[in-house]
């Protein structure tokens, strides 16, 4: 409930498009935000982001689908 009134929100401002960066490898994230209508269209940054733990992540960005409004 909380995102979607985010996104009635941003709505509500005239927002024309939402644009996320998620870890690649979280499925549920990715699988959160698909059905709010939001699809991969690029990596974020190509090259690993390391992590103060020394843990390497790689990062994607997601769309919105559709222009809002």
């Amino acid at each position: 409930k909380l995102f979607q009134t985010a996104l009635d929100w941003l709505d509500s401002k005239n927002c024309k498009e939402i644009t996320i960066d998620c870890v690649y490898n979280n499925e549920r994230a990715f699988k959160f935000y698909k059905k709010f209508g939001f699809e991969i269209v690029a990596d974020a940054n190509p090259e690993p982001h390391k992590l103060q733990s020394g843990e390497e992540i790689k990062v994607i960005r997601l769309k919105s689908k559709e222009k809002r409004h």
